[in-house]
């Protein structure tokens, strides 16, 4: 998360929210003793996220 050049899908989508509203804690960071990541749970389930749509695949 220190190398903007490479990213993981989630964290570019962070990136792109602290980009846009300035605020570095408006997704969580998952830290496990030395390493901190940002999972898909870290954007899914945050309180600013909300349920759009569903698709079913048949």
């Amino acid at each position: 998360m220190e190398d903007n050049s490479k990213f993981y899908c989630s964290e570019w989508i962070r990136e792109k929210f602290i980009n846009a509203t300035g605020d570095v804690n408006y997704f969580p960071v998952t830290s496990i003793e030395n390493f901190s990541y940002i999972a898909p749970d870290n954007l899914y389930l945050n309180q600013h996220s909300k349920f759009i749509y569903r698709f079913n695949y048949p």
